[in-house]
Formats: structure tokens, C-alpha cells, sequence
């Protein structure tokens, strides 16, 4: 049996969800994937596709301070590998920003769905 691994996506629509899968399995190979910092979470890390410019509607969001396209998932990091995310839903919605496009400001436009 593959192991599980606890991810949480921020969603376009603001939605912050858990989700449980074997490792990786929010991986898309049509996506191109890019790494970026969870800032204040040195264990953690933000994925979201790297050529989200490109996309005929592309939807951002401030998340602890830095600007990531979404929708992106947020992973544990052990080393060089991804790991279990173990911050809570409430957490990440505390430090999401507002969305942009269309302009729908946070909390309104966020909820955690276990």
C-alpha cells in the first residue's frame, strides 16, 4: 500500500480544503509546477503552476505575505520531500489575503471543508 499524505488546497473560489491521498497525488502532469515559500513555516511549502500567467482567467491570492496564483497546494517538506501538511485549516484561511479577480475579499470569499 502507498503511503497517504495530508495536502490542503486554496482553492480559486478561496475554498481551503484537506485532502488525503497516496504521496503526490495532487500532482497534475499537465501542470507545470513551481515551488514556493510558506514565509513563517519553514516546514511547509506553497506548489502552484508556474504558467498560470498564461491562463485565459488567472485568479491570486496573497498567502503569509507572498502573491500565489490559484488554485495552489500547501504540503509539509521533510528535507528534499514532500510531507504530511500539518497546519490547520484555520491557519492557512487566517493568513490568506483577499482573492484578485474577481475582487471578493477574504473571509467572506473562504470557508475550511474538512
Amino acid at each position: 500500500m502507498d503511503r497517504l499524505m495530508r495536502a490542503i488546497k486554496v482553492d480559486v473560489d478561496g475554498t481551503v480544503t484537506a485532502y488525503d491521498g497516496e504521496e503526490d497525488f495532487w500532482m497534475d502532469e499537465d501542470t507545470v509546477w513551481a515551488e514556493g515559500p510558506y514565509k513563517g513555516e519553514i516546514n511547509h511549502a506553497v506548489y502552484y503552476d508556474d504558467e498560470a500567467m498564461f491562463a485565459d482567467v488567472q485568479v491570486r491570492a496573497t498567502l503569509s505575505g507572498v502573491d500565489y496564483p490559484l488554485p495552489c497546494w500547501i504540503v509539509g517538506i521533510f528535507g528534499e520531500d514532500t510531507a504530511d501538511a500539518t497546519l490547520s485549516l484555520e491557519k492557512v484561511i487566517a493568513d490568506l489575503g483577499p482573492r484578485r479577480y474577481p475582487l471578493l475579499d477574504h473571509p467572506k470569499g473562504a470557508s475550511a471543508v474538512a
